[in-house]
């Protein structure tokens, strides 16, 4: 089982994968959220356009997040990813704030995930990234998955802070990954027992 949280290219990539090796034997789900409704509307035309599975097609809904203003103590500048601290820090501490709703998009049904084999994690704003990432490790089956997360460059210093839990390996791929945008990427997944 597949999820690609931020649905677009690699939505139709993970689903051409799937078209063609996909078994009785080995079958391949594919699961793509998105917390743009158009964006995943726009996902979901591109995928009917290349004739590949338009299923599990999930809008993300979540709770606004406080942005810090110049004024408040523990501002960063950090570009508009400044809302990244140990504030939002204590703020994502509060169960409330991190509830969140899957719909699929084409019946309107609330949606239950299951455990997850790979992934990919790429999905909304940086604070929406740093604000679920939590729930994205929850969905990894504890066996063999790995969650791929993606623009590090922005959250890494956050994310860090944010998932302490000793069962998980963290690895920042940024010698294979960096750009010349200096982006980069890393992942984590559950040790070996």
């Amino acid at each position: 089982k597949i999820i690609d949280m931020g649905s677009g290219f690699t939505s139709y990539v993970l689903r051409l994968y799937q078209k063609n090796f996909s078994t009785e034997d080995f079958k391949i789900e594919v699961y793509s959220v998105d917390d743009d409704k158009s964006w995943l509307n726009k996902t979901k035309e591109f995928l009917r356009r290349n004739k590949v599975s338009r299923e599990n097609l999930l809008l993300f809904s979540n709770v606004d997040v406080p942005m810090l203003k110049k004024s408040d103590k523990n501002y960063r500048k950090n570009g508009k990813y400044q809302h990244l601290n140990d504030d939002f820090l204590e703020w994502l501490d509060d169960p409330k704030n991190t509830e969140y709703v899957l719909e699929d998009i084409s019946n309107g049904s609330k949606v239950k995930l299951p455990k997850f084999d790979f992934i990919i994690y790429d999905m909304g704003t940086m604070s929406t990234r740093a604000r679920n990432l939590r729930n994205a490790i929850k969905l990894l089956n504890k066996e063999n998955g790995v969650v791929f997360v993606d623009d590090l460059q922005y959250y890494e210093f956050f994310i860090r802070k944010l998932i302490k839990d000793d069962d998980l390996v963290f690895e920042v791929l940024k010698d294979e990954t960096l750009d010349k945008y200096k982006r980069y990427c890393g992942t984590y997944k559950y040790k070996k027992s």
